[in-house]
């Protein structure tokens, strides 16, 4: 090996490949002579698709250099020459193309926040909470830079990011929302299931019964003549009727939770400490 040239490990292994081969083939070819992809295959161990493409490669790449080396030729000077003198260029001169070198990623550099970074969006983000404002990413990268003006962060989307990296992940929000927050409004939402607590949708079951016994001809405009003279025929005090039965409805669940809470959940907190006490004593014991 001269001195000063230094092979990669993967070079070294292809080197030891072709040596290893050529040296099987002192007694006779293994592979016949002709079957030039086989023997390339077998030296070089790579694919045969992959061979396939780099002599692709290598002829686009003599293709190019031959049409670099021919000279521009004048019309005025051009003559047509017979076949037979036209001379092929010697086989020793192979032309074998640079490999294009790996493609970096352009884009910035991540940023790597430490954890007094993390603290202090968490403390911001609480922050406007206390007062009684929306966090989104624009105030709060706003805040941030008013009060850090080295803060790393400098786009909305890696702040973005960042929040749902250290927990913050922003569900869809309605205006409702953020008025209600404005405004110190508490808004109600019903739990998962309890539909019957909400006189709309009592209001619309109805509709949906009323259009369901009328509905003979299973046509598009009878559920719309339908739905029409429902809504002309819904008054005040169908209305109020509904609103009655919500505030019913209401009251039960009430009856249910006052009941679970005086005297269902003491029997179960006594099940609980006697089997405290017990497992104690028989510890001491």
């Amino acid at each position: 090996m001269p001195s000063g040239v230094h092979f990669s490990v993967d070079m070294k292994k292809l080197i030891f490949r072709v040596i290893k081969f050529v040296e099987n083939e002192k007694t006779g070819p293994s592979i016949p002579l002709y079957n030039c992809n086989a023997r390339l295959v077998a030296m070089l161990g790579i694919s045969e698709g992959a061979l396939l493409k780099l002599k692709k490669e290598l002829t686009a790449a003599q293709n190019a250099e031959e049409q670099e080396y021919r000279p521009p030729r004048l019309r005025s000077q051009s003559k047509v020459r017979p076949v037979s003198k036209l001379k092929r260029r010697s086989s020793a001169s192979i032309v074998v193309p640079e490999p294009e070198p790996t493609k970096k990623r352009s884009g910035r550099v991540p940023i790597k926040l430490s954890e007094q970074a993390d603290s202090e969006i968490r403390f911001q983000f609480h922050a406007l909470l206390a007062e009684n404002i929306y966090p989104n990413t624009d105030n709060l990268l706003e805040r941030l830079h008013q009060l850090h003006n080295d803060f790393p962060v400098q786009s909305k989307t890696t702040l973005r990011r960042h929040l749902h990296r250290i927990g913050f992940s922003y569900k869809s929000t309605t205006k409702v929302n953020e008025i209600a927050m404005e405004f110190n409004v508490e808004i109600v939402r019903l739990p998962v299931r309890h539909c019957c607590l909400n006189p709309i949708e009592l209001c619309w079951a109805n509709l949906k019964e009323y259009v369901r016994k009328g509905n003979t001809r299973f046509q598009l405009t009878d559920v719309r003549e339908l739905a029409a003279q429902f809504i002309a025929s819904y008054d005040g005090d169908t209305a109020t009727k509904v609103i009655k039965r919500t505030q019913e409805i209401e009251n039960k669940f009430k009856i249910a939770d006052r009941h679970m809470e005086e005297n269902i959940e003491p029997m179960l907190d006594d099940e609980e400490s006697s089997e405290e006490s017990d497992v104690v004593s028989s510890d001491d014991e």
